[in-house]
């Protein structure tokens, strides 16, 4: 791992994947890395992680080897784009002779470092969509999604990929992760409106984050931020939430690094937006549903509630209409029903059969 320990300082090597950009100084905002961009030598994983608010950039060195424990590390929490492609052009130098530095993919965030039962992978979002916004903080749909082997070698090596390794392997990415999940850098989506206004984490960003949201006189916007809707970087507490599905992905990472600003917490669920026109007030209706990651699956096989006290099947759906700013307190006018579901807290199941269409219920204990 020593040998991508590039320096800091102006080096004359080459500059290959080298990266361009704004060397803006901004005032510090804590917000997830917007943009990714992945390299990997022999010896390790070099992210570059930039925030494109504070226009700064960051540096996470993840070491390539099959342990049992994460090694990851920030070497960079803050630089400008100078000096990120310093660090880089030397760890290019340092590692010439075994191949160097090589650029692998740009990412949009982690969805998840994992490991089954040898070596660690890095799950990455690698395409988005934009799905809408919710006082001017964008929310996207995972569009696309790479697994990056972080073994020892440069794929996955041959005496490592076990039949069980590739079994868990299957099974992970047989989750079609572009179907309904939704993610947001500067929102918390797994959280209601309410917890948002209130806690403050919901709206720092949102004059830089959506262009249109700035108000003019005798106009508004319903996608502009209001008082009270203030941002901060997600706790733990924030990632441990039932309705954060990559939750426990996410772990090993946030764990080795103390930090949740290198990954984006995914909503599993449903998202869809409309803009109305009541009496010619233009107004903004979105259905967020949001499904719990305790005691899911499918129809039938998950029914009733779990020795752990998480019943099947939960969703709280969440219905917001935004009508804008109301001119007289500058306060946004802005309303959210929250309703809960799930299946009935006892312990019952129900058998399929092609030969009975209503299958019985069968209470338990």
């Amino acid at each position: 791992g020593d040998r991508c320990s590039g320096k800091m300082g102006p080096t004359n090597g080459s500059s290959e994947g080298q990266l361009h950009g704004n060397n803006e100084e901004q005032p510090d905002i804590f917000m997830p890395y917007q943009k990714l961009y992945i390299y990997h030598t022999k010896f390790c994983f070099l992210i570059v992680g930039y925030c494109r608010v504070r226009k700064r950039y960051a540096l996470l060195e993840i070491v390539r080897q099959d342990g049992q424990d994460l090694q990851a590390r920030e070497r960079v929490c803050s630089c400008n784009l100078g000096e990120i492609n310093t660090i880089l052009r030397q760890a290019h130098v340092d590692t010439q002779d075994v191949g160097g530095l090589q650029f692998v993919t740009k990412a949009y965030g982690i969805i998840g470092c994992i490991r089954f039962t040898s070596g660690f992978y890095l799950l990455i979002v690698t395409r988005k969509a934009h799905m809408g916004s919710i006082r001017g903080h964008k929310v996207y749909r995972v569009d696309g999604v790479a697994l990056l082997p972080l073994g020892a070698a440069a794929g996955v090596s041959q005496q490592q990929d076990t039949p069980e390794e590739r079994r868990y392997r299957k099974l992970l990415m047989g989750v079609d992760l572009t179907k309904g999940f939704y993610f947001s850098f500067t929102y918390h989506l797994a959280a209601t409106l309410q917890y948002n206004y209130q806690a403050g984490l919901a709206g720092a960003y949102a004059a830089a984050a959506a262009s249109t949201s700035s108000q003019k006189q005798g106009q508004f916007s319903s996608s502009g931020p209001g008082p009270g809707f203030a941002s901060s970087a997600f706790s733990s507490a924030d990632f441990d939430s039932m309705f954060v599905w990559n939750s426990f992905l996410t772990r090993a990472l946030r764990g080795a690094l103390n930090s949740n600003l290198w990954v984006v917490a995914l909503v599993h669920g449903f998202w869809d937006q409309r803009q109305l026109s009541v009496f010619g007030r233009p107004m903004t209706l979105t259905v967020l549903a949001r499904r719990s990651r305790h005691f899911a699956g499918t129809r039938f096989k998950k029914r009733g509630i779990s020795d752990q006290g998480k019943v099947a099947n939960e969703v709280e759906t969440e219905q917001i209409l935004d009508a804008g700013i109301d001119y007289r307190t500058g306060l946004p006018l802005i309303s959210s029903l929250v309703q809960l579901r799930g299946s009935v807290p006892l312990y019952w199941s129900q058998q399929t059969s092609a030969l009975s269409p209503k299958p019985e219920i069968i209470l338990q204990n």
